[in-house]
């Protein structure tokens, strides 16, 4: 007498996911995505801070070089409650380049070899023909990213550059 075969189970497809499997996935990428995104969020107002101070460096080496290559005088302007800086030719005050500080980064103030603070007003240095410029600090502000000094020097422009936690005062 012939036996039956017993019934089988039609073989499983292996080529897709299980919805339990596919959860697990989102769950382990949705911790990653926020591990990620907090400690993006403390990193990057000292990024745009730094950016900020570069920016700055550079537009006062381009009166520098403006300048020197012109055989006149250029000025950098910082409007400390705007946010805002930029360069004119001394004489004919064509403007040249204007720049906005990035989001999150503020002028805190900018200070002069004789003592004067500038911290609500528009502040002018100039460059000279002969590349050297008027003494001055830059202390820019960032809320969470600290706070950044950038000190020209007068005879070479050269800018030394210092960063401190908001709440810690400069050496």
């Amino acid at each position: 007498m012939p036996t039956s075969a017993a019934p089988t189970c039609p073989p499983r497809n292996s080529g897709g996911v299980t919805l339990i499997e596919l959860m697990a996935a989102l769950v382990i990428l949705a911790l990653l995505v926020t591990l990620v995104r907090t400690g993006l969020d403390n990193v990057t107002p000292r990024w745009r801070l730094r950016a900020a101070a570069h920016q700055v460096e550079n537009v006062v080496r381009f009166a520098q070089n403006l300048a020197v290559s012109n055989g006149g005088s250029a000025q950098v302007y910082y409007d400390v409650r705007e946010n805002r800086y930029w360069i004119r030719r001394t004489g004919d005050d064509t403007l040249l380049a204007a720049h906005d500080l990035p989001d999150g980064v503020s002028f805190e103030e900018v200070s002069f070899a004789n003592g004067i603070r500038v911290v609500s007003d528009i502040a002018t240095i100039r460059a000279y023909e002969d590349g050297t410029l008027d003494f001055h600090r830059v202390i820019l502000a960032a809320p969470g990213g600290g706070r950044a000094r950038l000190t020209f020097q007068r005879l070479t422009g050269d800018a030394d550059y210092e960063e401190v936690a908001e709440d810690a005062e400069f050496r």
